[in-house]
């Protein structure tokens, strides 16, 4: 976390760089279960939160494939959709 606040408050690196499979660092945190890294970026770039990838899949549906309920908790609380389908059909309910 401290590697990540000092790049972008001391260096500038943009939280809201896209791979090319279309996801963001929340859904990389989301999937790895880094509740601290999903909060810091609800705050700073709200926007990336619910974004989908390539794939249709968004942080939510990462973090519930992965059974990190904790970060599934904290982004159903900020309203993240549970019923937007992924490619394969899938919510992150299923």
């Amino acid at each position: 976390m401290a590697v990540l606040v000092y790049l972008v408050e001391e260096c500038g690196a943009s939280l809201r760089h896209v791979a090319n499979n279309g996801c963001t660092i929340v859904h990389t945190a989301a999937m790895y279960g880094h509740l601290d890294i999903v909060r810091y970026v609800a705050k700073k770039a709200p926007e990336l939160i619910d974004m989908p990838n390539n794939l249709n899949q968004t942080p939510i549906m990462a973090a519930a494939v992965q059974g990190r309920t904790h970060v599934v908790r904290y982004l159903a609380r900020l309203g993240c959709s549970l019923s937007l389908k992924s490619e394969s059909g899938n919510t992150a309910l299923d």
